[in-house]
């Protein structure tokens, strides 16, 4: 008697976690939207993206492993592949997390834009790990797109490979952060700017060949003052800023000239460092 009830006991919540799953699992299959999540991962970038299609896309791990937290939250938990991975640049606050990532998923691809990284051990170390793993890392350049399933793309603006290749083949007085990818991430009528810790100097020159505004603009270079101005806010004309940073960082970002522009221009702001993980939903 006392060995049926145990059996009861143990199958009741056994057939109710299995109904939970499936319903967890049907609820996120018929959720038929695009889910964008600039990840709360301290002083660094990392932004997740799950199309509507349920195609994952990574744009940088932040420094450590915070940014397992993020996907673990935000992706669905029978999904353990991550088609695509973009390093913007060679920044440990920017790649720091990839290596956790590469053990807790599999990852079909990584891209980067330089091979300008000779002198960081750390990342030498990741290159090695992911040839061990046989994920391909791959270059892109300004020009490259990506069809992201059938609704969506991501597109290179920058850098330019010639730019790229000279950093490259001199790269003493080079500053990395000026290799960083700047993408458009587009989904119907939506597009949301990909900006690394790109210069206003050659933000400021992609974007006036541009007629486009952007839903969404990542400010560049965690909030520092040397990433972005007047006039660049004034050319993409973001409905809102996203500006990935830690709290009380060692560099005082977000800059008070950057916090300043934005209220001067009333564009709506978003902190990873008050707001936690930044999410916005597109059906």
């Amino acid at each position: 008697m006392n060995e049926s009830i145990k059996s009861k006991d143990l199958i009741l919540p056994f057939v109710f976690s299995i109904c939970i799953l499936i319903f967890v699992f049907f609820k996120e299959i018929a959720v038929n939207q695009t889910k964008i999540v600039f990840c709360n991962v301290g002083q660094g970038d990392a932004i997740y993206i799950r199309t509507r299609e349920g195609i994952d896309v990574l744009i940088d791990s932040g420094p450590d492993q915070q940014v397992l937290n993020c996907l673990g939250k935000y992706l669905p938990f029978y999904d353990k592949t991550i088609e695509y991975i973009f390093l913007s640049h060679p920044q440990a606050d920017h790649y720091g997390g990839l290596s956790k990532v590469i053990e807790h998923y599999q990852v079909n691809s990584i891209y980067m834009t330089t091979q300008d990284y000779r002198n960081d051990s750390q990342f030498l170390a990741l290159v090695d790990k992911l040839r061990k793993k046989n994920i391909p890392l791959q270059y892109v350049y300004e020009g490259d797109k990506f069809n992201i399933g059938q609704l969506s793309s991501l597109t290179m603006l920058w850098p330019n490979k010639s730019f790229s290749l000279k950093s490259n083949a001199s790269n003493k007085n080079v500053d990395i952060n000026n290799l960083s990818l700047v993408a458009v991430f587009q989904e119907d009528n939506f597009r949301l700017l990909l900006t690394g810790d790109i210069s206003s100097l050659i933000l400021e020159r992609l974007l006036q060949w541009s007629t486009s505004s952007y839903n969404i603009l990542k400010i560049p270079h965690h909030g520092s003052k040397y990433g972005i101005n007047k006039n660049i806010l004034q050319l993409a004309d973001p409905d809102t800023a996203v500006i990935s940073v830690g709290k009380n960082n060692l560099h005082g970002h977000p800059a008070k000239e950057v916090i300043n522009l934005l209220q001067a221009l009333k564009i709506k702001t978003k902190r990873t460092d008050i707001d936690g993980d930044v999410v916005f939903l597109r059906k």
